[in-house]
């Protein structure tokens, strides 16, 4: 077991408040970064979205994948948040239950979007129609 810092906690008056924010900005996070993937805001960039390179050979790839990313991390986040709720309840049963609940579905979450999405990306690149027709770029 580790010590926790001065302030943190369910041993402190308020319960486990500094975790509950700390979480809460994290579900916060994810849906901020979320929710303009989803809506296909977001164009083809290096720093923000779902790069790969499936992604970056097709713009129908990128806003498709990255639509689906978004939403995904909408969900993770609207799920984190409802945790962040349950944290004063599960700190009954041990102090660290409630870290470990929202690190295990903040992983899971996290990870299964990444498999998800990355497989839907190559899926779109595979579908896309050959360009040039085959002449090379000669007529």
């Amino acid at each position: 077991m580790h010590p926790r810092a001065p302030g943190c906690g369910p041993g402190v008056s308020g319960g486990a408040m500094p975790d509950r924010i700390v979480f809460g900005g994290l579900a916060l996070i994810f849906v901020g970064l979320g929710i303009p993937l989803a809506r296909r805001r977001v164009t083809p960039n290096r720093w923000y979205g779902f790069r790969i390179p499936a992604t970056f050979a097709d713009p129908n790839a990128w806003y498709e994948a990255n639509a689906m990313a978004g939403r995904d991390l909408v969900a993770v986040g609207a799920i984190l948040a409802g945790l962040v709720l349950l944290v004063p309840t599960l700190t009954r049963f041990g102090p660290d239950l409630g870290i470990g609940i929202f690190t295990a579905v903040s992983t899971a979450g996290s990870l299964a979007s990444l498999v998800r999405t990355w497989r839907y990306a190559n899926r779109l690149r595979r579908k896309r129609p050959a360009r040039g027709g085959g002449t090379g770029g000669r007529a």
